[in-house]
């Protein structure tokens, strides 16, 4: 309300402002998010496997499951009988089925770049055969036909690797090939094959 002086002066009366209350409902609130672990998450530093790790294991396993004889079959043979190891040992966590996901999804990635692999099928609850493979195997070569098998099986360790993690990985192959695979495989990969990153 203006007011007046002595003077006959009007004085205009000062201008109320009205103060707009903010909650969590109004749209214009807006919510910072915090990351987990608080504002200011410490980086957890951990051991990363390269591809190149993986191939590594992979031509280990199926050395130690090669024969004398240097033909397409035995090689097949060779990666069945990886692969049956890796089955009997991983049941315990997956099942019949979930075993069967992993391996199916492993020979999705590696067939992309080894044609060796087009036509292999893998049966759902049984063996782990690689079915059809021997049909067309005397069509690549035998370098070509171990290359695909070895990235089949480098794929479906670092699938593991993903689902269940590095050290479980580690215990297992060491379980299932205990003459073959070092006690500490960490210890042993090349310098290149393992890497400190940082995760927020």
């Amino acid at each position: 309300m203006p007011s007046c002086s002595s003077n006959g002066t009007v004085t205009p009366a000062p201008r109320r402002t009205r103060t707009a209350i903010v909650s969590p409902d109004t749209p214009a609130f807006e919510k910072t998010p915090v990351p987990i672990g608080g504002a200011n998450p410490q980086p957890r530093i951990t051991h990363v496997t390269t591809p190149s790790s993986y191939d590594e294991t992979a031509r280990r396993l199926l050395a130690s499951e090669a024969t004398a004889s240097d033909t397409q079959e035995a090689q097949i043979a060779a990666a069945e009988r990886v692969l049956g190891r890796l089955q009997e040992h991983l049941l315990r966590w997956f099942g019949p089925d979930g075993f069967h996901a992993v391996l199916s999804r492993a020979l999705a990635t590696a067939r992309k770049d080894h044609p060796a692999l087009s036509h292999v099928r893998i049966e759902p609850r049984s063996e782990a055969r690689l079915t059809e493979l021997a049909t067309n195997a005397q069509t690549y070569r035998l370098a070509e036909l171990h290359d695909a098998l070895q990235a089949l099986l480098a794929a479906m360790i670092a699938l593991l690797t993903r689902l269940i993690g590095d050290d479980l990985v580690r215990r297992l192959l060491q379980e299932a090939w205990p003459h073959d695979m070092p006690n500490d495989m960490e210890a042993d990969a090349r310098p290149e094959d393992t890497r400190m990153t940082e995760h927020e």
